[in-house]
Formats: structure tokens, sequence, C-alpha cells
């Protein structure tokens, strides 16, 4: 949605991963994995003929159910189930066909299985740069 600067994302994503195996001692239990996301931004002119848009988002990640972590990990797009928050900014520096961003990311896992097993968490900063041709 895009409304006088302002935009805004709402996104779910669900799969069903079917695990057909002839071996009981490799079987690996179906799982269910659910996404949600929302983001928004506001778009405003600056320097110009550019526009910077700041951003936020939330999402988040269960890939696995009720199935323990560790069954998951590293297979996926996503990394692993947890909670994800982004602020950043996007700079239009030519309409949509040459983009900077610069975002801040803390990353939190769901803990996996056992008494001292605790959640991953990461702080990650990104820059990228688009260009359109």
């Amino acid at each position: 949605m895009h409304q006088d600067g302002w935009s805004a994302l709402a996104e779910a994503r669900f799969a069903r991963n079917k695990v057909h195996n002839s071996s009981a001692s490799l079987a690996t239990p179906n799982r269910t994995q659910s996404i949600y996301l929302l983001q928004a931004g506001y778009a405003m002119g600056c320097c110009g003929k550019t526009v910077i848009e700041p951003a936020v988002r939330v999402t988040r990640i269960d890939l696995d159910g009720d199935t323990p972590e560790s069954l998951s990990y590293g297979k996926v797009d996503y990394g692993n189930s947890g909670m994800q928050y982004e602020l950043g900014a996007n700079w239009y520096l030519k309409g949509n066909n040459h983009k900077v961003s610069l975002d801040f990311i803390h990353w939190q896992a769901e803990a996996g299985t056992g008494p001292d097993v605790q959640a991953a968490r990461a702080n990650i900063i990104r820059v990228q740069h688009q260009l359109y041709f």
C-alpha cells in the first residue's frame, strides 16, 4: 500500500513439509512453517531529486512448528525460527533505478531443546546497493 508518502506491507507465508521416508529410524516429522511480516515506511524528498525513506519491519519466523529447532537449522531461507526487528532507511538517488539501503537488524532465535540451551541472538548492520538498468 502506498498513500501520500506512506508505505505499508503485511505478509503471511505458510508451508507444510511432508516427509516420506521408508526407514522409521530416519523419519523426520512433518512440519508446518509460517512467516508473518509487518513493514511501514515514509518517503520524503531530500537533496534535490533524491528521496529518503525511513522504514521499520517486524518479522515472526516459525519454520518448525513444535519440532526442536536443531532439525531445521541451515536448511531454509531465513535461518532459524525467531523474531526479527529491522530499522533502516532507503535512499533513492534516481527513482527506483538507483537505491542505497542501510539497515540495523536485531534477530532473536527460538531456544532449542534442553535445560542449558540458550536462544541465539544477532545484531546485523546491512548496507545494500541496488542498480537497475
